[in-house]
């Protein structure tokens, strides 16, 4: 997710097997999104998290705005996802065809895993 400020962090003067080709030891650079532990990156990730679900049919609870949940035609609640940091617990009926397929378009939505 694009980060709405300027974020730079300097390269380690020893990078060892983690060099970038074509960066030098020690130079500045500017991110273009948010990194793991990065000061802003538990919030960009949430950010991408819910918009990401909202696309995909979940509402967030007004009075717990880690929680989402997915209702069917009749207004029932059929799945539920609670995040902390960034993690995320996801209950869904073991028989749930859609199971595999949400996971998969969050993998797709916010790119987590890689």
């Amino acid at each position: 997710k694009a980060i709405t400020r300027e974020l730079n962090f300097r390269t380690p003067a020893n990078p060892g097997k983690c060099a970038i080709p074509r960066v030098k030891a020690v130079d500045l650079l500017k991110l273009n999104k948010s990194i793991y532990g990065a000061s802003n990156a538990a919030r960009a990730w949430y950010a991408a998290l819910r918009e990401t679900l909202v696309e995909l049919g979940w509402e967030g609870l007004s009075f717990e705005p880690a929680t989402f949940i997915q209702r069917n035609m009749e207004n029932t609640i059929i799945r539920i996802m609670c995040l902390n940091a960034d993690d995320l617990l996801m209950g869904i009926k073991q028989d749930d065809p859609e199971g595999a397929k949400i996971m998969q378009d969050l993998q797709k939505g916010i790119g987590f895993g890689e």
